[in-house]
Protein backbone atom coordinates (compact mmCIF):
# COMPACT_ATOMS: atom_id res chain seq x y z
CA UNK A 1 0.00 0.00 0.00
CA UNK A 2 0.86 3.37 -0.82
CA UNK A 3 0.71 6.44 1.76
CA UNK A 4 0.88 10.07 0.30
CA UNK A 5 1.68 12.90 2.68
CA UNK A 6 2.55 16.12 0.96
CA UNK A 7 3.54 15.15 -1.98
CA UNK A 8 5.64 12.34 -0.39
CA UNK A 9 4.61 8.94 -1.41
CA UNK A 10 5.61 6.10 1.08
CA UNK A 11 5.45 2.29 0.62
CA UNK A 12 4.08 1.26 3.91
CA UNK A 13 6.03 -2.06 3.70
CA UNK A 14 9.52 0.18 4.14
CA UNK A 15 8.04 1.37 7.56
CA UNK A 16 8.93 -0.04 10.60
CA UNK A 17 7.15 2.73 12.77
CA UNK A 18 5.17 6.00 11.91
CA UNK A 19 3.77 8.22 15.18
CA UNK A 20 3.22 11.72 15.81
CA UNK A 21 4.84 13.85 18.51
CA UNK A 22 5.14 17.37 20.38
CA UNK A 23 8.02 19.15 19.79
CA UNK A 24 9.79 21.01 22.55
CA UNK A 25 12.27 22.91 23.40
CA UNK A 26 15.34 21.19 25.37
CA UNK A 27 16.24 23.81 27.10
CA UNK A 28 20.10 23.78 25.68
CA UNK A 29 20.80 25.77 23.07
CA UNK A 30 18.63 25.37 19.80
CA UNK A 31 17.81 21.76 20.70
CA UNK A 32 14.62 19.73 20.22
CA UNK A 33 13.48 16.86 21.18
CA UNK A 34 9.88 14.97 20.02
CA UNK A 35 7.70 13.76 23.28
CA UNK A 36 4.36 12.05 22.53
CA UNK A 37 1.29 14.11 22.66
CA UNK A 38 -0.04 12.16 25.63
CA UNK A 39 3.15 13.05 27.81
CA UNK A 40 2.68 16.71 26.53
CA UNK A 41 -1.28 16.32 27.11
CA UNK A 42 -1.01 15.06 30.47
CA UNK A 43 2.56 15.67 31.93
CA UNK A 44 4.15 18.54 30.53
CA UNK A 45 1.85 20.94 33.31
CA UNK A 46 3.40 24.05 30.41
CA UNK A 47 6.63 23.42 31.50
CA UNK A 48 7.87 23.24 28.36
CA UNK A 49 8.52 25.55 25.33
CA UNK A 50 6.15 23.98 22.74
CA UNK A 51 8.25 24.35 19.57
CA UNK A 52 5.61 22.49 17.34
CA UNK A 53 4.00 19.23 16.14
CA UNK A 54 5.44 16.43 13.66
CA UNK A 55 4.39 13.25 12.54
CA UNK A 56 7.69 10.97 12.18
CA UNK A 57 7.92 8.06 9.92
CA UNK A 58 10.67 5.51 10.45
CA UNK A 59 11.66 3.00 7.76
CA UNK A 60 13.15 -0.27 7.81
CA UNK A 61 16.51 1.22 6.64
CA UNK A 62 17.16 3.26 9.50
CA UNK A 63 15.91 6.68 8.37
CA UNK A 64 13.82 8.98 9.18
CA UNK A 65 11.41 11.39 7.52
CA UNK A 66 9.87 14.21 9.19
CA UNK A 67 6.59 16.03 8.68
CA UNK A 68 6.68 19.33 10.73
CA UNK A 69 3.44 21.14 11.72
CA UNK A 70 3.16 24.69 13.13
CA UNK A 71 0.07 23.74 15.63
CA UNK A 72 -1.54 20.39 16.97
CA UNK A 73 -5.33 21.55 13.84
CA UNK A 74 -2.55 20.88 11.11
CA UNK A 75 -1.29 17.92 12.71
CA UNK A 76 -4.71 16.21 13.34
CA UNK A 77 -5.27 17.17 9.80
CA UNK A 78 -2.37 15.13 8.43
CA UNK A 79 -3.30 12.07 10.58
CA UNK A 80 -6.91 12.21 9.02
CA UNK A 81 -5.48 12.11 5.91
CA UNK A 82 -3.12 9.57 6.70
CA UNK A 83 -5.64 7.35 8.38
CA UNK A 84 -8.03 7.70 5.28
CA UNK A 85 -5.27 6.27 2.91
CA UNK A 86 -5.51 3.02 5.58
Amino acid sequence: MILELENYKIDTKNIMKIYPAAIVSSGVDNETTPVSLEWFDVLSKQKVELIGFSIFVHFNDGKTKEFRYANRELLEEATKIIASQM
